[in-house]
Parts: C-alpha cells; sequence; structure tokens
C-alpha cells in the first residue's frame, strides 16, 4: 500500500510478484496492483497478463477496476474495439465509481471513432 501511494511502480511489482509466487490464487489484488504497476513502468504485456488474471480469479467483480485498466491497457495497443468493452463492463459493474465519468467520456469518444472508421470503410 505504501508503494503504491508513493507510486513507487517497481517497489510494487517486486512486491505483488512475491505475494503471487507465495500464493498465486489467493489474492486477485496483488494481480490488480501488480497490473497497475507494470501499466506505469509501460511494460503493457505484464500489465494485460495481471489483469487478466485478475479478472479470472475475482468472478465476483471485488476490483472492477481491473476492467478499467485492462480497457486502458488495450486502448494502448490500438484495439479501440476490446477497450471499449472493458470500460462498457467497468460501468455496468461500477457505475458510480469516481471515475465513471471520465471512462464514460472515454468510451463515448471510442464509439464515435468506431462509427467514423465504419462510415469510411463503407463509402470506400
Amino acid at each position: 500500500g505504501i508503494a503504491t501511494r508513493q507510486e513507487n511502480w517497481q517497489e510494487v511489482v517486486e512486491i505483488t510478484e512475491r505475494v503471487i509466487r507465495l500464493s498465486p490464487l489467493s489474492f486477485p489484488s496483488a494481480y490488480f496492483l501488480n497490473s497497475l504497476a507494470c501499466y506505469r513502468l509501460q511494460d503493457t504485456d505484464a500489465a494485460e497478463r495481471s489483469a487478466r488474471e485478475t479478472l479470472r480469479l475475482d468472478p465476483q467483480h471485488r476490483l472492477p477496476g481491473a476492467f478499467q485498466l485492462l480497457g486502458a491497457i488495450l486502448l494502448q495497443r490500438g484495439d479501440s474495439s476490446s477497450a471499449a468493452e472493458q470500460f462498457r463492463t467497468y460501468l455496468k459493474i461500477a457505475p458510480k465509481a469516481k471515475d465513471a465519468e471520465r471512462v464514460k467520456e472515454q468510451l463515448s469518444a471510442l464509439e464515435a471513432l468506431g462509427t467514423t472508421a465504419e462510415a469510411r470503410r463503407l463509402t470506400h
């Protein structure tokens, strides 16, 4: 927690990797924090793996931010369709989250871009 608040992302990666090694199925939050730290360190492959593992280990969606984070990772990779899907799921699960309005704006922008791209494809 302290390393996260201090945004010491390398330390967060090291700590969460230790937790995951010791008990790989017990702490979905370790995968979530690992994903966030890897994302902040621009290691999108590791960030995506950890985000997906968070979602796999958290079927009750106690960590809805994993959907938003995975959406951000996918968006950074240029997969706007999959990113939009993750954002929609996040908003469905956590409609009153602090960042819900910002995620709605991102989703609207992605949907507008998708509509524009589809219109261009149909006219060519």
